[in-house]
């Protein structure tokens, strides 16, 4: 995987609507609609912005060294890849 790699969201494919406690996200194709957790809203966010794939644990939670402990455990075949462990 290239940690670089940034998404582009398909805006005729995807719409979606951020409202004050939640971010509801549809697909035109299915008409199959969504509402994302918190967490979910700032991934979505992210990529919007161009954040690449491999920064998003970071801007999520940081640089500490307890975000990448929780990174490696939770991802240890990414983790690996992006550091060449």
């Amino acid at each position: 995987m290239d940690n670089s790699k940034t998404y582009r969201i398909d805006r005729t494919r995807i719409v979606f609507e951020q409202f004050e406690d939640e971010t509801v996200l549809v697909n035109t194709e299915t008409g199959y609609y969504y509402s994302l957790s918190p967490s979910g809203s700032d991934i979505l966010r992210l990529l919007e912005e161009g954040c690449p794939a491999g920064d998003l644990i970071h801007a999520l939670f940081g640089n500490s060294k307890e975000t990448g402990d929780t990174y490696r455990e939770l991802c240890p075949a990414a983790y690996n890849r992006k550091y060449n462990r």
